[in-house]
């Protein structure tokens, strides 16, 4: 049997998870999820998402960066399209999307920690990153919350309600607890707009802040990383 796969498209570059991930299944990338202007999602066979996307920086996690646009590509393929990947000399099933890899590099999304940041240079640095946000992007995201944050007026929206008020207990202290930590983060979860809950996206932002401050480690420990990654 011939393959019957259009259209075929090259991968420039994708995040070393990925890469792992695609290791283990061989053919059989996965089956489109979802698709938008500029990014389809893939499905994979152990229910994980890659996100495809044009060419520049990775996106996401599990992102493959592809030459040419994806708005090429969304028309054509459906939800629940299948997507294999070229293996020379070998024959796979027929697909609507075939992705191949070969030259392709591998970021190993590697954050490091930057140990001699400061508790007065990290608030500085949240104090313009705030500024930031207020002038360019106050309507988007979890930006109103800031200021509701500092005890000023917002016009927050429902889910912006809900996602406030477990923050306000863990900013009440100087030095959180894990236990709260853990609790603000079960109160969190999935909340918010979004295919990724912007409840989710704030967690994921908070979870790399520890870590780049060198402060991960210290609130949540291995054991309790895992119950808070869960």
């Amino acid at each position: 049997m011939k393959l019957s796969l259009r259209p075929d498209v090259q991968v420039l570059r994708l995040t070393r998870a990925a890469a792992g991930l695609l290791d283990r299944q061989r053919i059989v990338v996965g089956w489109v999820h979802s698709s938008y202007d500029r990014i389809i999602n893939i499905r994979t066979p152990t229910r994980r998402l890659l996100t495809l996307h044009g060419g520049g920086r990775l996106r996401a996690p599990l992102a493959l960066s592809c030459a040419g646009e994806m708005e090429d590509l969304v028309p054509a393929l459906a939800a629940g399209a299948m997507v294999v990947r070229h293996v020379e000399g070998v024959v796979g099933p027929s697909a609507a999307l075939k992705l191949r890899f070969a030259q392709a590099m591998e970021w190993d999304g590697h954050v490091r920690p930057l140990t001699s940041l400061t508790g007065s240079e990290l608030f500085r640095n949240a104090d313009q990153l705030e500024a930031w946000l207020m002038q360019h992007a106050s309507g988007r995201g979890l930006a109103s919350l800031l200021p509701a944050l500092r005890g000023k007026d917002s016009n927050l929206s429902p889910s912006g309600r809900k996602i406030l008020a477990p923050l306000k207990p863990l900013l009440a202290g100087r030095h959180p607890s894990t236990t709260a930590l853990l609790q603000m983060a079960g109160n969190v979860l999935g909340l918010g707009e979004g295919l990724t809950p912007s409840g989710d996206d704030f967690l994921v932002g908070f979870l790399v802040t520890l870590h780049k401050s060198g402060r991960l480690k210290g609130l949540l420990p291995p054991p309790d990383r895992h119950r808070f990654l869960k």
